[in-house]
């Protein structure tokens, strides 16, 4: 019989926010202590931002090949099939749970999922069953921001977590095996996490709660006004939304962790794997948030995965989204051929690969110079950039510019003590963009969003 999949995506979850990046114990920390939970230290995502990321995970492909992600509106390309449209083929019964508007019939990310349920502010009442929303009502003090109407201080988590419970309850009576792919996405800015975690950390701040709050809203409708005069935020602030969004990370955590021990409990056999679509920046390479940077805080995700598959026996750190997919439907008797990933079960990846398109990042550019006409270019790359991570060195290429840094994040260009190195790289990106980095279509797909959609995107700073 075949296992049952769970692929749990945290928002926004640099690795250091997590409690197994973090130092500290904490829910998913505990997890990896099991003997059968394998959690890798070294995993960048394949993109910066929720709908690239999203689209890698959901196709096993890069960035650059399935170009959704490049613009807010791009749609994929019919030419490549959906992890779930391939699962659904070895029979899987494959169900989305999402709290955003990037997995959707907006980018084609849907596609192969046979129920979509959102737990967007406009979708709530209609496709969550009402016993999970009475269970959230009576705990709005710990799971949510209390009594209040400001749907900003409230979190999905909590429900999420309940409805893929009830939904993998149901999958022990029948006989497919489930495919359930779940994005929790609050720890998204404005780093809002459930009241006693909220209050917490603004009263260990110095802070009211009112005040916090202040500044989370803020930052959520200025971070690029902040950004484009180099990170203007006093340092006290800056520090609470750190603290804040770690916050936002361990409660989720919490909840993953009920819905783990769920599991555990569940006869049929199950496939975990929890990350993070991208990180976030608080003041390194003076952004905020997501969208320019490619330094190891937007990109450096946590990996864990679990259950009966030889992905957890993979002894290398250095290990991506797409090959976790690429060797799970391998494993699975899937169909493969469109996946881009390295089959984990025998080889090995030597170098990361994280993207971020161009267009979207010039619109950016834009932005922050009308904001600021002085808004130093000179570190950002206007044109689609690669970048290729080991160990030891961070290679950034991109159309008129190359660097190559110390890894993780060195600011000095030591290209021309490494002239050897620089050539490898330069040999890698060749075979690279003549390959797997080669877009599937020269023509692009776009769609018109609708109103609803624009103004959720406009709510999580995306437009």
């Amino acid at each position: 019989m075949l296992p049952n999949i769970v692929w749990i995506t945290i928002e926004s979850a640099r690795f250091d926010a997590t409690s197994v990046g973090g130092g500290k114990n904490g829910p998913l920390q505990e997890l990896i202590e099991q003997d059968d939970v394998r959690s890798f230290s070294s995993s960048h995502a394949h993109g910066i931002w929720t709908r690239a990321s999203s689209a890698s995970i959901l196709t096993g492909t890069y960035p650059s090949h399935h170009r959704v992600g490049e613009n807010i509106s791009d749609v994929l390309p019919d030419e490549i099939p959906t992890v779930p449209e391939l699962l659904k083929e070895v029979g899987y019964r494959t169900i989305c749970l999402m709290n955003g508007a990037h997995v959707d019939e907006t980018s084609g990310l849907d596609r192969g999922f046979d129920q979509m349920i959102q737990f967007s502010r406009d979708s709530l009442l209609s496709e969550v069953p009402f016993r999970t929303l009475a269970k959230y009502v009576l705990n709005l003090r710990t799971h949510g921001g209390g009594f209040t109407t400001n749907t900003t201080k409230h979190s999905t988590s909590y429900m999420m977590a309940d409805v893929a419970k009830r939904h993998l309850a149901a999958s022990e009576k029948a006989d497919e095996p489930l495919f359930l792919y779940s994005h929790f996405n609050d720890p998204h800015h404005p780093y809002t996490p459930p009241k006693p975690y909220f209050d917490s950390v603004a009263s260990r701040n110095g802070y009211t709660p009112s005040e916090a709050f202040a500044v989370a809203l803020d930052h959520n409708q200025n971070f690029l006004e902040h950004s484009a005069h180099g990170c203007d935020i006093p340092t006290d602030d800056l520090q609470l939304l750190r603290e804040l969004h770690r916050a936002s990370v361990r409660y989720v955590e919490s909840q993953i962790q009920e819905l783990y021990e769920d599991i555990q409990s569940m006869d049929r056999d199950t496939i975990v794997v929890i990350t993070g679509d991208h990180g976030e920046l608080f003041g390194e390479d003076n952004m905020l948030a997501h969208r320019l940077s490619t330094h190891s805080a937007v990109s450096h995700v946590p990996l864990l995965v679990a259950g009966p598959t030889e992905v957890v026996e993979h002894e290398p750190e250095r290990v991506q989204h797409i090959d976790v997919m690429s060797t799970l439907l391998a494993e699975l008797g899937a169909e493969t051929d469109s996946l881009q990933g390295i089959d984990l079960r025998d080889d090995s990846r030597d170098v990361s690969i994280v993207q971020r398109a161009g267009e979207r990042a010039q619109k950016t550019i834009e932005t922050l110079r009308k904001m600021n006409p002085d808004f130093d270019t000179s570190g950002v790359p206007s044109g689609d950039v690669t970048v290729f991570r080991t160990d030891e060195f961070k290679y950034e290429t991109a159309p008129n510019h190359e660097r190559l840094v110390a890894a993780p994040d060195g600011v000095t260009d030591i290209s021309e003590e490494h002239l050897e190195t620089i050539e490898w790289f330069r040999e890698r990106g060749t075979e690279f963009f003549s390959g797997k980095g080669q877009a599937v279509s020269e023509e692009r797909e776009t769609t018109d969003l609708d109103t609803k959609t624009k103004k959720r995107l406009e709510r999580l700073g995306y437009i």
